[in-house]
């Protein structure tokens, strides 16, 4: 496990600054939590990431914003037990979700930023609130064995609490995409069921031509959106004070306040998104092109072409 990351560092922070606030001594602070003087020091000490439990606890009784302690929580069990293979990666973000494969790496890389909550917690979430969330469908959609349905995903998104700032609609929007690649996909496989080989490869090319036809729009909505991020990321950096863009140390100084770190982690990534997006509807497209162009070879081997033109 890795320690002293910066939000686990960042967590410290704000815990001994509720403290400070309070006025209360560590020793006073145990009386109203129940948890020990040694515990309650290790929490704001940073050398470690405490449980939310104790963190939760430590800023109810200094009179902290214990959502703002969650958020804090979260963000640093994320970086801290998020697997090392995972570092590089550009995150899936649910705009530009094309597959269930996508889906299930986006809804991990949510379930972490969460906090990696266990099933039971999910459940009981959800429980009144977004309706059924059985750990058995969580637990398959997690590990990937089972391609979940609209409504347990959305159940899903609601009970982790954290969205990275979009709307469900986004989430469903994501959902049909993968869904309408897995008809295709489907459609391939499963022909019109009909003995006439002929007939089996005009319905496979009338399948293949509409799947490139959803392909291409597809790229040229992620190079519009990525031109779009693009302007927005540059008129940010623009706004940052400064004299010199090319100096590190002075952009990095740019970017102290969470808010501007944050904003920039959000532009940033989707510009990385976008690109690792408009890279693989690319090779979609490119796969989609070859199978269109063997089917076109079969058929006018046989003399069927004229009814696929």
């Amino acid at each position: 496990m890795r320690t002293q990351s910066r939000p686990v560092r960042e967590l410290a922070l704000w815990l001994r600054s509720q403290r400070k606030r309070s006025g209360m001594t560590y020793a006073q602070l145990a009386a109203h939590t129940g948890y020990s003087t040694s515990s309650l020091s290790r929490a704001a000490s940073g050398e470690r990431l405490p449980s939310s439990t104790v963190v939760e606890a430590f800023a109810q009784g200094c009179g902290g914003d214990p959502r703002k302690a969650a958020a804090l929580w979260r963000r640093a069990r994320y970086t801290t037990y998020r697997k090392a293979d995972d570092e590089g990666t550009v995150a899936m973000l649910p705009d530009y979700i094309r597959s269930f494969a996508q889906l299930r790496a986006a809804v991990l890389e949510l379930y972490r930023r969460a906090g990696s909550p266990s099933l039971r917690q999910l459940e009981a979430t959800a429980v009144g609130r977004f309706g059924g969330l059985p750990r058995s469908s969580v637990s398959r959609l997690l590990r990937g064995q089972s391609i979940p349905s609209r409504d347990l995903l959305i159940a899903f998104v609601r009970a982790c609490s954290v969205t990275d700032g979009v709307e469900t609609g986004v989430w469903e929007s994501a959902w049909e995409r993968a869904h309408q690649t897995a008809q295709y996909d489907r459609a391939l496989r499963r022909g019109v069921g009909s003995g006439d080989p002929r007939e089996q490869l005009r319905s496979n090319l009338r399948t293949a031509e509409q799947r490139l036809k959803q392909l291409t729009r597809a790229r040229a909505v992620h190079v519009k959106q990525r031109a779009e991020y693009l302007a927005k990321y540059r008129a940010f950096a623009d706004s940052r004070p400064g004299p010199h863009r090319e100096d590190r140390n002075i952009l990095d100084a740019w970017f102290e306040n969470d808010a501007s770190v944050s904003r920039r982690r959000e532009l940033l990534q989707h510009l990385a998104a976008t690109d690792s997006a408009t890279s693989t509807v690319q090779r979609e497209i490119d796969e989609v092109a070859q199978r269109i162009a063997v089917l076109r070879e079969r058929l006018t081997a046989q003399g069927a072409v004229d009814v696929a033109e």
